[in-house]
């Protein structure tokens, strides 16, 4: 496995700054907080609305494949390095293995704190430093942009990263701005999951300025870093698909985390592999707005996987009036498994007990590249029953309801945003094999 040399990162750097100031930046309109104006024109949206996943995500690899490189980390194989989808995975803590790491700061930062996007990367080999000893002697740039320095120009030919536990983040360079991260970036420099001890949303915030092509969202970093008026680009640290980076647009008075990505070595890492035999499988559909009942759902998800080819009895991840979500589901079975070998949900009974899932779940069963956006949960949490309106009374045709949350976070927003949604809505459903 190369590692980059430092006078290429430089170049890509340059070339990136050049390529902006011919034209070629994403230069989005405006960002919005609630009650705000949408960006159009790119696609970023604020914690009240869902980024447009409406269409096919854009291949990140060789062969509409994930993009698998003969790296030096197998991310399933017997004698890698790093086992990235085995349920012991986890890198040795005495090993420098030839990998890049990703970590979110466990502090989180004004916006003047940053200074400049280069400000940033000192913020997050700062954080490295006084991290997990893995981190130490490597060099890492933040996921932020300013209007001379964007984030993909300075991730420059680096390749393929890893989180402390060993879990893939993104196989290669093109998966950042493709939407193809596998588990979001929620572990910290220590190591630590933020998403378990955030007592907020506003807590798993993350600081960009980049828009979703990884380059500078112009109008969008607090005036380059330097103030804490005007908007912000940002996204979550509990998110996959583009949300974790370039998802949401909030006010520069707010405090965000930074993403800090290791830009030593070049080559990609392999694919996961299929899903054991024990596993179940999740994913999610679109349902009709002429649902009726739960039974309706149900059936909504079990008509999905048979058009798969997928075995076993699917259920909706729906409370009801009648019952929480967690209920219709054992949990003395396998973990639950995306289709492109994401283990989702590792410990099934913690999950149904009010635990959080590894990684989103609102995964497509037709496409593995696609991630379906606002989902129905029918309560503000999978362990609770629903309280009058919130389920919509399976009507879908009146009504504002908040039992609505997000496919692509993994904290307690995936099933209840913060904001309400009309009941009319089109609306997705998680469905889990039972």
């Amino acid at each position: 496995m190369a590692k980059v040399p430092s006078q290429l990162i430089a170049a890509f750097t340059t070339a990136l700054a050049v390529a902006s100031t011919a034209g070629c930046s994403n230069a989005p309109g405006g960002v919005r907080d609630a009650g705000g104006t949408p960006d159009h024109g790119s696609g970023d949206v604020d914690a009240s609305v869902e980024a447009d996943s409406g269409s096919p995500l854009v291949d990140g690899g060789a062969g509409g494949e994930l993009g698998v490189g003969d790296a030096g980390v197998d991310a399933g194989g017997a004698d890698s390095g790093v086992d990235a989808g085995g349920a012991d995975s986890g890198v040795d803590a005495g090993s420098a293995s030839p990998i890049n790491y990703v970590f979110v700061t466990s502090a989180d930062f004004a916006a003047s704190d940053l200074g400049s996007a280069l400000g940033a990367d000192a913020l997050c080999q700062a954080a490295a430093e006084a991290g997990d000893p893995r981190l130490a002697g490597r060099t890492y740039v933040a996921w932020v942009s300013d209007s001379t320095s964007h984030a993909l120009g300075r991730v420059a030919a680096a390749s393929g990263w890893v989180r402390l536990d060993g879990e893939p983040f993104a196989v290669d360079r093109p998966a950042l701005v493709a939407g193809r991260v596998l588990y979001p970036p929620r572990l910290d420099e220590h190591g630590d999951d933020v998403a378990t001890t955030a007592s907020t949303d506003v807590d798993l915030l993350v600081f960009s300025g980049t828009g979703s092509t990884g380059f500078h969202s112009a109008g969008n970093s607090c005036a380059d870093w330097s103030g804490t008026t005007g908007q912000v680009m940002g996204g979550f640290a509990d998110a996959t698909d583009r949300q974790w980076g370039s998802g949401f647009g909030t006010f520069c008075s707010r405090r965000g985390r930074l993403v800090c990505l290791g830009v030593d070595y070049d080559e990609a890492l392999t694919a996961l592999p299929e899903p054991p035999s024990t596993a179940r499988r999740v994913f999610s559909t679109a349902v009709a707005a002429t649902a009726t009942s739960r039974g309706h759902l149900d059936a909504a998800c079990q008509t999905a996987a048979d058009g798969a080819g997928l075995s076993g009895t699917f259920l909706a991840l729906v409370s009801s009036t009648s019952g929480a979500a967690a209920d219709f589901f054992v949990s003395d079975g396998g973990p639950w498994f995306r289709s492109d070998g994401v283990r989702a949900i590792s410990d099934p009974a913690a999950f149904l007990a009010g635990g959080l899932p590894d990684a989103p779940l609102g995964q497509s069963v037709v496409d593995p590249t696609y991630t379906t956006r606002a989902i129905f949960g029918g309560a503000v949490d999978w362990t609770a029953t629903s309280a009058p309106g919130e389920d919509c009374g399976f009507d879908f045709d009146s009504g504002v309801s908040i039992a609505r949350g997000w496919s692509w976070r993994s904290s307690r927003n995936l099933f209840s945003s913060p904001f309400g949604t009309t009941c009319d809505s089109p609306l997705a459903i998680i469905c889990l094999q039972q």
